[in-house]
């Protein structure tokens, strides 16, 4: 079974409708000196079904497996492939197109995409891959074709045009393999956001791949480890959440509800949350990354929060002392005595409902604690009752 988040992603990528870059072929000129050879290039090439031309290039390459055409009739085999959805043959005929060329940007970027989704179907219910050797081979590929120079014979234009649809979806690919396969989330939150600083204002607000990985960028500042910051988790599920088709924005509601009320806590009560996580809502809607400034207040500690507790126990104890309901509130008193036996409050209540029930030892005890245990501001009055006790004049 795959994490909710996985399968979100893929879908959103798949509205998208991802495209491969335009490779254009490169212009040089290709002589074939055997006529059967030339003749059998000329027929593939003019083949216009995908399957007779995939069929008719495996042919070629059968028979010719030396040819100086090789790498463009391998080039063409993987549109062919990709035309047909057929991915494994896509991917073996990009893998034959490396041996001949590694530097080869079409393969590269095919093989890379192809593996990323194998990779990608891996991933089960915990949110990580499975097939760790498929995930790392496309992130290894992907950091391959960010190295690539420019072929000589390719214009400055043509290469940023390339490059300029390749590299966003190379550094996806290192930073998916980061998050679901090496679990280096300090890394995979690096490649995210270079890829997502790559793309132009529009394409992270429409289902693709900008959107998909925004969505990816959240989950990777929600793992554990130094990079983990509920922040900027928040502000990119936000942001993911704004411009998400309406059917997944529950699924991504559920993610920011979950890590606001983490970070944030819950006691504001449900209306005040649901304010300040749409202003987060809003304010992600109008940039993909989050200023400086940006700031959640933090919940309250486990300290803080085991104060409030007992704060709130002592005021139920005294209310039930003011409605004379002294047995409920004794043993409220004690439980308030064993949870937090270092603060005065619980052996000054047990003092008050001793001398209620006139018991001048047992109140004189329970005070005497408290007072060894009260701050200064609150030591007069409890020597006072101590005093009253002595005389035996009753408050």
């Amino acid at each position: 079974m795959k994490s909710f988040v996985s399968v979100l992603v893929m879908a959103l990528v798949g509205i998208g409708l991802v495209s491969t870059p335009a490779f254009q072929a490169l212009g040089q000129t290709i002589q074939i000196r055997d006529p059967a050879e030339f003749n059998a290039y000329q027929n593939f090439i003019t083949q216009t079904a995908p399957a007779q031309k995939c069929a008719g290039g495996e042919s070629f390459l059968q028979t010719y497996p030396q040819s100086v055409v090789k790498k463009t009739v391998l080039d063409q085999m993987i549109d062919c492939y990709q035309q047909l959805n057929q991915s494994d043959n896509a991917l073996s005929a990009a893998s034959r197109s490396l041996q001949a060329d590694p530097n080869g940007m079409k393969a590269i970027y095919i093989s890379v995409w192809i593996k990323k989704n194998q990779c990608a179907k891996s991933v089960d219910a915990s949110g990580y891959a499975t097939d760790l050797q498929t995930c790392d081979y496309a992130g290894a590929l992907a950091q391959e074709g960010l190295t690539v120079p420019k072929p000589a014979e390719m214009t400055d234009v043509d290469w940023r045009n390339l490059t300029t649809a390749a590299y966003p979806v190379f550094h996806s690919v290192i930073a998916f393999d980061d998050l679901v396969s090496k679990k280096d989330f300090k890394g995979a939150i690096a490649e995210y956001t270079s890829e997502l600083m790559l793309y132009p204002p529009d394409a992270t607000t429409k289902p693709g791949p900008g959107l998909a990985d925004t969505l990816q960028l959240a989950e990777a500042y929600s793992k554990p480890g130094p990079t983990h910051d509920e922040t900027k988790a928040c502000w990119f599920y936000a942001r993911a959440w704004d411009y998400a088709p309406a059917n997944f924005k529950p699924q991504i509601e559920l993610k920011l509800d979950y890590w606001y009320k983490h970070y944030h806590g819950t006691f504001d009560g449900d209306v005040a949350i649901t304010q300040q996580v749409n202003d987060i809502k809003q304010q992600a809607q109008a940039s993909l990354f989050p200023s400086v400034n940006l700031s959640i207040a933090p919940g309250p500690s486990s300290q803080q929060l085991a104060e409030m507790n007992y704060d709130n126990q002592l005021a139920s104890a005294m209310s039930l002392v003011k409605a004379n309901r002294l047995a409920e509130a004794r043993s409220a008193a004690a439980a308030l005595v064993q949870s937090t036996p270092d603060r005065w409050e619980g052996y000054g209540l047990e003092g008050t409902i001793d001398e209620m029930e006139n018991k001048p030892n047992e109140a004189k005890a329970a005070y005497q604690h408290a007072l060894n245990l009260a701050p200064t501001d609150v030591r007069p009055q409890l020597q006072e009752r101590l005093r009253n006790i002595e005389l035996g004049t009753k408050n």
